[in-house]
């Protein structure tokens, strides 16, 4: 059912996108304990959508020019590790890995911890992160930790690595500081873009940066400049051919030098021989051509 989050069909309850699956959850809540219930649990992860109607984000079929931009002409993407705490919130955990590396292909991330050992988020789920922070802090370019208790208690560094970023420094939603982040450190067209594709509503998010992925602009521009077939400059031994068989040189023209059957003084003529497989191509200055033939006089 098109423009709609959620859709109540009695037994069951489905939802359009990534986000609105907690306007799904908050509908069940609401059917099952009441809206005081459900409103608790918005305030509780930040969501301030709750019963707003938020739009829902069509033309998602074609991906936007940005999308296309950064997956296909963003050149050597940043790594970025994301170092992994003890009780760490699920959705601020989300939050960091759709936003920068699911969603917006701008990005690589690397789950990390301090020892390089498992993890346990706040409701018991156990992450195996790829690394610690020792062993791939010198190739990453940020290090970003999500949750705010961690941006409150303070994590140590990792040796040989980049300075920690707090991303949720502050209460609110987990994916609008990460979306917030997003348009500083890459730009506000495709933190836009990744709010859409999250079904995130942007109304009253303030995003702040670039304004548009220049980078992977300018590098198209140049891949379409010297894919576009531009002639080469011309050549001396191309320009002296053409004189000898008069006509004009243009360039990048290629001309062909061949001997017709019974002109052995090499004649210089332009354009193919009638007999293909007598005419010998050369670029640059003509030669003679090996083959001797013969003319209808039958003198060699």
């Amino acid at each position: 059912m098109r423009g709609q989050r959620v859709v109540d069909d009695g037994d069951v309850v489905t939802s359009a996108g990534i986000l609105s699956s907690i306007d799904g959850t908050l509908h069940v809540l609401e059917r099952l304990a009441g809206p005081s219930v459900a409103a608790e649990a918005a305030a509780a992860v930040g969501w301030r959508h709750y019963r707003a109607d938020p739009p829902v984000a069509d033309g998602l079929a074609a991906p936007d020019v940005v999308a296309v931009l950064n997956a296909g002409f963003r050149w050597n993407p940043p790594e970025i590790g994301v170092l992994l705490t003890e009780g760490v919130g699920e959705i601020a955990l989300a939050s960091v890995f759709d936003v920068h590396g699911g969603q917006s292909l701008t990005a690589r991330t690397l789950a990390l911890s301090g020892d390089g050992g498992p993890v346990r988020s706040r409701h018991g789920l156990t992450f195996l992160p790829r690394a610690g922070p020792a062993g791939a802090g010198p190739r990453l370019d940020r290090v970003l930790v999500p949750g705010v208790a961690p941006a409150a208690a303070g994590v140590p560094p990792p040796p040989g690595g980049p300075v920690l970023e707090y991303v949720h420094d502050r209460p609110g939603f987990a994916f609008d500081a990460s979306l917030r982040d997003l348009a500083r450190s890459t730009d506000v067209a495709t933190a836009r873009w990744t709010a859409k594709v999250l079904e995130l509503p942007t109304a009253g998010l303030v995003l702040a940066g670039p304004a548009w992925p220049w980078s992977p602009t300018v590098l198209l521009a140049v891949l379409t400049l010297l894919s576009s077939g531009h002639r080469p400059l011309l050549r001396r031994g191309d320009a002296d051919v053409a004189e000898r068989a008069g006509r004009p040189a243009r360039p990048g023209r290629r001309v062909r030098a061949v001997c017709r059957p019974g002109q052995r003084d090499g004649t210089i003529v332009a354009g193919w021989h009638p007999l293909p497989t007598r005419a010998r191509t050369y670029r640059g200055l003509p030669r003679r051509s090996p083959r001797t033939h013969r003319g209808s006089s039958g003198t060699p």
